[in-house]
């Protein structure tokens, strides 16, 4: 009697352990989906898909400083309303929404992680006005970046 309970638990644990495997398979291939965004290679270039990249790569490196979108495509050779357009097919939003929340997001870092004045990481991020920053990041992230600084060491601190 004992040898089928011990069978029917391994059999039972052998199946939960199997919809488990099934179920982290679809939730990784779902995730892949809608990051997945295709592009017909026939709408753009190799050369404009490469220049995107370049332009995208730019400006995470570069958010200090302010270039203007014709600037960049002037610079890098690309219409720009190829770029915005190949863009927004490339990486499933447009360049200046990706933009804003690549700064913010790289705001939130450096206010979690450092003790630089809110002044300054406004200047790392592009904003010459501490004060435009906080309320773009309030618009943004609800609260303002003093805010967040104090709520985010009260939750570390737990």
């Amino acid at each position: 009697y004992e040898t089928k309970e011990m069978h029917f638990e391994n059999n039972t644990i052998f199946a939960v352990f199997n919809q488990v495997k099934i179920i982290e398979t679809l939730l990784i291939l779902y995730s892949t989906i809608l990051h997945y965004h295709p592009i017909e290679h026939s709408t753009y270039t190799d050369a404009q898909i490469r220049v995107v990249r370049k332009i995208k790569n730019h400006l995470s490196r570069d958010i200090a400083s302010y270039i203007s979108l014709e600037v960049l495509s002037c610079s890098y050779g690309i219409n720009l309303t190829t770029l915005k357009n190949c863009f927004r097919d490339m990486y499933g939003q447009p360049l200046y929404n990706w933009y804003r929340e690549y700064k913010f997001k790289r705001a939130k870092e450096l206010i979690k992680n450092t003790d630089y004045p809110i002044s300054k990481i406004a200047h790392m991020i592009g904003y010459k006005s501490s004060s435009k920053f906080a309320k773009a990041f309030k618009k943004e992230m609800g609260v303002l970046p003093s805010s967040y600084r104090k709520n985010k060491s009260k939750n570390n601190e737990k």
